[in-house]
């Protein structure tokens, strides 16, 4: 028998399922938020390995509250049923892009490493390591932000019960060497995943990819990756570094923390979308073509890893900050005996991104700040040692952003919109008094909309009914179906007349209503310069009529019956069909 409810829930269809169980689209039943309720198989309920397991994944939940990263809502147990609610992403997973064909531009990967590195600094600073990150647990939302999800075999650091000594977890394709050998993990093994995903992202397929899991986990000890550009030829050298540097065997040589990378990967976005605007303009050499362009590759003193070596080599304690993590002892790491009583538990606001330690002892306080000071001390050294020697000249005047930035928000490229998007917002907090905020805000708004316009219009493209799509988007895609200008326009108004004129509606709303309103009047225009010249001809064969009269009445009377057959109910051409009828009358 299907489940009805779940807590404060109404379950709806399942979204997916996996090992651990099946993940179901819910409603909560007094405010009507969406929610992705997850629930344990019933046949691992019983398993008290299992349960740990959970219960270990819902405090590693309640650890971690970041815009890129999937929210717990609440967990709890009914009728058997072991079941915790997240954020329902609204989107598709990077897997399902890649399985449908998706190559991803090198500004697209550039800006989905950028956001995984600040899921995983986040993650990280709370003591986790994520452990099996991989496209499938990618989740793009329709505002093409990536947030990180399935934390289910991530672990607190010390958390060794969960997992037996030399055990390995996580997905063979995208995981570390490290991790494949069954040796301890650290932050460095989740960035080995993220060079592993931007791989798979630029060439639709990881680096190493074998018949069965012990092949691919053999090629992960023992084999080099082949280059990045051998399968995209089109990836900057610069980029192809970077990811070398992540697929590194060693994790001391890869660069050392997310905030690093994420500061590497802006760097290198930034000097190489420089060039190519210079190349545009002078007609240069291809910044992209191997072997070319060497003066413009943003690595000009040192590699990356001769970078990471120097820094390891001097500051060896602070080159991992996750490390400094200190280990529970017995008693924190004891698992409570389960419990069959049917419960919900909602997770508060102040609950999230705080601690383990935090939300059960406080004594420890002193220690925390003094770790966590060591740990930003660490990643301003490092992010100061790399960005010093990657920026070769200083960094770009507001001019420069500002011209960039209008360049970018004037193509229809979704990944120069979004760098344009990322680029208003790092304006507007670096130049807050510059006079072309303002402006600037309100450029922000329309690129935020033209990205969403072009996923509604891939989405038009889909035949079938997509049921992760809420009521609203679901009718606003089936308007932008319509073929005919005048139906088209006439649900257009009247999706703004149902859902327009509501006190507080909501952001996702609101931009629909945006969405629909500059539709509708750019419809409008393009359907009155239309009619405008549609009308003109008419008025011309009215002429020519007039002129055939005498001579030729038949095809006068031939003319005047054409206009008011084919624009009888156009009511733009009201007073041309009255003419022609008054016309046709006077041969009666």
């Amino acid at each position: 028998m299907a489940m009805e409810k779940l807590g404060p829930y109404r379950i709806g269809e399942p979204l997916g399922r996996g090992g651990m169980g099946t993940v179901y689209r819910g409603l909560k039943k007094d405010t009507n938020e969406a929610a992705a309720i997850k629930v344990l198989s019933s046949v691992l309920a019983t398993d008290e390995a299992f349960r740990a397991r959970f219960e270990a994944e819902i405090e590693t939940l309640k650890t971690l509250k970041h815009p890129n990263i999937v929210q717990l809502y609440g967990y709890g147990e009914q009728n058997g049923h072991i079941f915790f609610a997240m954020e329902l992403v609204d989107g598709t997973s990077l897997e399902e892009e890649i399985q449908n064909g998706r190559r991803f531009h090198w500004r697209e990967t550039i800006r989905i490493g950028i956001e995984i590195c600040r899921a995983l600094k986040h993650a990280h600073d709370c003591g986790v390591i994520h452990r099996d990150l991989k496209p499938a647990n990618l989740l793009v939302g329709r505002d093409d932000h990536v947030k990180l999800t399935d934390f289910g075999i991530a672990k607190l650091f010390g958390h060794t019960q969960m997992t037996a000594m030399g055990g390995v977890l996580g997905t063979a394709d995208y995981m570390a060497p490290e991790q494949a050998e069954g040796r301890p993990v650290t932050p460095r093994s989740d960035l080995y995943s993220v060079g592993s995903v931007m791989y798979a992202l630029l060439s639709g397929r990881p680096p190493f990819r074998g018949k069965s899991m012990g092949e691919v986990l053999h090629m992960l000890r023992y084999a080099d990756p082949k280059p990045v550009r051998n399968r995209a030829p089109d990836v900057p050298a610069a980029l192809e570094k970077i990811i070398s540097q992540l697929l590194e065997k060693s994790p001391q040589k890869r660069i050392p923390t997310a905030l690093a990378l994420s500061n590497v990967l802006q760097a290198t976005e930034h000097a190489l979308s420089q060039a190519q605007r210079q190349e545009d303009d002078s007609d240069g050499p291809d910044l992209s073509a191997p072997g070319q362009n060497a003066n413009l590759d943003p690595v000009t003193d040192e590699t990356l890893v001769e970078v990471t070596a120097r820094v390891n080599s001097k500051f060896p304690t602070l080159a991992d900050p996750g490390s400094n993590h200190k280990l529970p002892d017995a008693d924190e790491q004891r698992q409570e005996p389960a419990t069959t009583e049917d419960h919900f538990t909602t997770i508060h606001e102040g609950e999230l991104g705080r601690s383990r330690g935090e939300q059960n002892n406080s004594s420890n306080l002193g220690d925390q700040i003094t770790t966590w000071l060591k740990a930003l001390a660490s990643v301003s050294i490092v992010a100061g040692l790399v960005i010093a020697l990657w920026y070769a000249t200083r960094p770009p005047t507001p001019d420069q952003i500002f011209t960039s930035i209008q360049q970018d928000a004037a193509t229809n490229d979704t990944s120069r919109l979004a760098e344009a998007e990322v680029n208003i917002e790092h304006f507007v907090q670096r130049f807050p008094q510059d006079p072309r905020v303002s402006e600037l805000k309100r450029l922000r708004e329309q690129v935020s909309l033209d990205r969403l316009q072009k996923q509604l219009e891939r989405r038009r493209a889909k035949s079938q009914l997509d049921l992760t799509q809420g009521p609203v988007e679901r009718v606003y895609v089936d308007i932008l179906r319509l073929t005919r200008p005048e139906t088209k326009a006439m649900h257009l108004q009247a999706f703004l007349d149902l859902y327009g004129g509501q006190e507080e509606p909501t952001e996702h709303l609101r931009q629909f209503l945006l969405l629909a309103q500059r539709e509708l009047d750019s419809l409008r225009d393009a359907m009155d310069a239309a009619n405008r010249e549609a009308l003109d001809l008419l008025i011309k064969r009215m002429e020519d009529a007039e002129l055939l009269r005498a001579g030729e009445p038949e095809r006068a009377k031939a003319i005047w019956h054409g206009i008011v057959q084919l624009y009888a109910e156009k009511p733009w051409a009201a007073a041309a069909v009255s003419q022609a009828r008054s016309q046709l009358d006077k041969f009666k």
